[in-house]
């Protein structure tokens, strides 16, 4: 046998001075220092203490109102004179978000009769005026706010219009068009 195959052998039969264990918890530290210098980097660098940070209250934007445009009714009213006369209006209402849009296409009908029983209580000298279609606009609203309440009930009323800082479900009456013949 020669030196070489002689070192050989003797490497080959003395147990190795390291133990598996020893080598798995060195590969282990490895990896925890390699995950602890990667989130060192991030916290530092790459945006981790505003992820932390105590952060200011996000302030939160109205949503924009929906405008649900209803189809033009007739309606006869008196004068003062005694005579009818026929008054045609096309209605705008401003809701809180298009949601509530639906719930008020569900209730259609009861909407469109309270807005003739209101429209009734006026004479049409009273939509002449400036302050009597203002007078007539704020009755409208009035009245159909006091039917959607009782249709569609304070809680779907509340959850619609929580967002929007007002507690009224039909914020607006817009007259789109408004004829007197």
């Amino acid at each position: 046998m020669t030196d070489i195959d002689q070192a050989a052998a003797l490497d080959l039969d003395e147990p190795s001075g390291r133990s598996p264990l020893v080598k798995w918890g060195l590969i282990g530290i490895v990896v925890l220092g390699l995950i602890g210098g990667g989130g060192a980097v991030w916290y530092f660098f790459l945006g981790g203490k505003e992820h932390f940070s105590p952060q200011q209250a996000k302030q939160v934007e109205t949503p924009l109102p929906y405008f649900m445009e209803l189809k033009p009714f007739v309606v006869s009213l008196p004068s003062a004179g005694g005579t009818s006369h026929f008054v045609q209006l096309g209605v705008s209402l401003q809701l809180p978000r298009a949601a509530a849009g639906d719930m008020i296409t569900a209730v259609l009908p009861e909407i469109q009769d309270a807005m003739r029983q209101t429209l009734l209580g006026f004479k049409t000298e009273d939509l002449q005026t400036s302050d009597g279609v203002n007078k007539v606009r704020r009755a409208v609203k009035e009245h159909l706010n006091e039917v959607v309440k009782r249709v569609l009930g304070d809680d779907r009323i509340t959850k619609m219009t929580a967002e929007t800082g007002s507690t009224e479900f039909i914020q607006n009456v817009l007259f789109s068009t408004l004829i007197v013949e």
